[in-house]
């Protein structure tokens, strides 16, 4: 490219090396499993996005010290406050989307995902087998509630299970303890066994931190015993310390990531008198913020695991709705933009790279 254009400045070898890149990118074609194509131009996708975001921070930090130099300014202040935020803002917006699908579209989620959110959501444990379908009957329920402009409480007199199988399905009217006697009708599908929305929560928070220990515990064995297990001979208290900290924040951000989930809708009906789709992304907002809880450092990397799977969710529920087309070799072209981007930054603004991935980069095109 230098050579082809007879530049050898920095501003212009920003061109070259995204050139470079995107050219790089079309490798992707070679990958015939469209899935497996779709998941690795998302994963790159969101990375170009995070170190675009590092970027764009750090020409702001430059902008401002040029501006007021030596100084604390507001603006300052609100940058710290989106660097320190930045994965929490993400897990929500991630999760809003995520969270809606789940209960309106979930055919646009990967299978293993909407069967891990089927278990922490405590379904399984109330439907069994029966788990997806309550899911999906939310999601229809509530749009009829919408369309038909139906009241969203229960009658008086009327139990919650004569009233589901009435009016809903008989097979879920089936699931509800035929004492219970819920206020609202989604409460009666959400949690059946359990008409009072503050007790089933308390018991929620039992179950799920039970079942978040059993997921995070193995996994934080494993990662002890991979990359700690020499410092557990050096220093085993304080290894074991961190591990047990470790174990009971990831624990306890699951755990109050579902309860907020589940949670949300019962006071959100409640408090607006009205029971529409807008709650159930609102919910995932409010559920994805939990991830505050966690270390700040993995807080945007679980925002960043989420992110793929809510941009694949959100093209193909507006693909299906008709709002956007299907764009041929779409996954390549946004891989090659992806692989442009990245190329950019690493030859012409490291710092803005994860220092991870930057070793991996640093091992596949070398130094620059």
């Amino acid at each position: 490219m230098r050579h082809f254009r007879k530049t050898s400045d920095r501003k212009s070898d920003r061109l070259n090396a995204f050139v470079a890149g995107s050219l790089a990118g079309l490798a992707l074609a070679f990958d015939r499993d469209k899935q497996r194509r779709q998941s690795i131009m998302l994963y790159l996708f969101t990375r170009a996005l995070q170190f675009s975001g590092a970027w764009l921070m750090k020409e702001w930090a430059l902008k401002r010290s040029e501006n007021h130099p030596g100084e604390k300014k507001l603006d300052d202040h609100l940058a710290k406050w989106i660097a320190r935020l930045s994965g929490v803002g993400v897990m929500m917006i991630a999760n809003a989307q995520i969270i809606y699908a789940f209960l309106f579209n979930n055919d646009t989620l990967p299978r293993s995902y909407f069967a891990f959110l089927l278990t922490h959501s405590g379904f399984k444990k109330n439907f069994g087998g029966m788990a997806a379908r309550i899911a999906e009957a939310v999601g229809i329920t509530v749009n009829h509630l919408v369309e038909d402009q139906v009241n969203i409480k229960i009658p008086e007199g009327q139990t919650s299970r004569d009233f589901i199988s009435q009016f809903v399905s008989p097979n879920i009217g089936s699931a509800i303890n035929p004492k219970m006697n819920h206020k609202y009708i989604m409460c009666a599908i959400q949690h059946p066994l359990n008409d009072n929305c503050a007790t089933d929560k308390f018991g929620l928070f039992k179950d799920e931190l039970l079942r978040s220990l059993k997921l995070y515990v193995p996994l934080n064995v494993i990662m002890l015993a991979v990359f700690r297990s020499k410092q557990l001979t050096v220093d085993p208290k304080t290894v074991m310390q961190k591990f047990t900290i470790s174990c009971l924040r990831s624990a306890l951000f699951l755990t109050m990531y579902v309860v907020m989930g589940l949670s949300t809708p019962c006071w959100l009906r409640r408090l607006t008198g009205t029971d529409k789709p807008w709650i159930y992304a609102a919910t995932g907002a409010v559920a994805g913020s939990m991830v505050f809880i966690e270390a700040p450092g993995r807080q945007l990397e679980l925002g960043l695991y989420c992110l793929p799977r809510a941009l694949e969710s959100l093209w193909k529920t507006l693909l299906k709705n008709g709002q956007v087309k299907s764009i041929p070799h779409g996954d390549i072209l946004l891989f090659m933009a992806s692989m442009g981007t990245l190329m950019t930054l690493y030859q012409n603004d490291k710092d803005t790279i994860n220092s991870h991935y930057l070793s991996v980069m640093t091992r596949f095109f070398g130094q620059n």
